[in-house]
């Protein structure tokens, strides 16, 4: 399955910043050829009450973007032919009611943008949330919000998700605190008003999510990253000379060990082994 890392656009934010929306989403999904792990390839829409053909606008504006964006080379090709047999299978799915926008023939390497109505998406979820490999992303629209929360429940684990808001959408307590409980159960990085194609390494930065999207609880990218090198090892009841210098009793480094349940810099002075608990 993979992950498809979602990215949420609620009315507000479609009302009143679509167009620079449009341009940012065909920039992340066609980034890198759309090999990124945290491409965007899955879009949800709900058109804002003043306007209702504003998802229709919106899609039309991410294909001329991508379009104008010319094809890229993929890493091998194998990839390459496997990301032209799954666009085709997309846009061919949920009995053809899937709409191919861009006006490029699927070709290797080439951008795709998708659209889908609501309601076929939530009788064919499983098919639609297949991952593409490649720059292609689908676009979904929704008649109500709720509907849009009903898709949310339907997806399987991501690396990312994205919420775009305005102001008066991220003020409304209620439902969109809900979808923000969702998402973080959902995915290890939850953005807001921006795309998950850029990852930067620090501290704070999950890489990693619920399986599918990863088979492991550790983050890939970040200074926590070491966690994925190395594994715990326990010496039970282990004379002191023959312990790694950094569980000696003495502490010659000063580095903070726990020592019966405490963090401590201080060196261990205890007579009975089974006494001593040094991590």
């Amino acid at each position: 399955m993979g992950s498809v890392n979602p990215v949420i656009i609620l009315p507000g934010a479609l009302g009143s910043k679509w167009e620079s929306i449009a341009s940012g989403l065909a920039g992340s999904v066609t980034m890198g050829a759309g090999q990124f792990c945290t491409n965007p390839g899955l879009v949800f829409t709900v058109n804002p009450s003043h306007d209702a053909t504003m998802v229709s606008k919106f899609v039309k504006e991410v294909a001329r973007a991508v379009d104008r964006i010319p094809p890229s080379k993929m890493l091998t090709e194998n990839i390459g032919n496997e990301y032209v047999k799954k666009l085709t299978t997309l846009s061919n799915a949920a009995q053809g009611s899937v709409d191919f926008f861009t006006s490029r023939e699927i070709s290797v390497g080439g951008g795709a943008v998708l659209h889908v109505c609501g309601d076929t998406y939530l009788q064919h979820s499983h098919e639609l949330q297949e991952e593409v490999f490649g720059p292609a992303t689908l676009i979904v629209e929704f008649d109500t919000v709720d509907a849009l929360l009903s898709a949310v429940d339907m997806l399987e684990g991501q690396l990312t998700t994205t919420v775009w808001g305005s102001s008066d959408d991220l003020r409304t307590a209620g439902k969109i605190g809900g979808l923000l409980q969702k998402l973080s159960n959902l995915a290890g990085r939850v953005l807001f008003n921006g795309f998950p194609t850029g990852v930067e390494v620090c501290s704070s930065m999950v890489h990693g999510g619920p399986y599918p999207a990863s088979t492991i609880d550790e983050t890939s990218v970040g200074t926590e990253a070491i966690r994925r090198f190395v594994r715990p090892v326990c010496f039970q009841d282990c004379p002191d000379k023959l312990l790694p210098t950094e569980l000696r009793d003495a502490n010659k480094f000063g580095i903070f060990r726990k020592v019966n349940g405490t963090f401590t810099r201080d060196s261990v002075k205890v007579d009975e082994y089974f006494q001593k608990q040094v991590v």
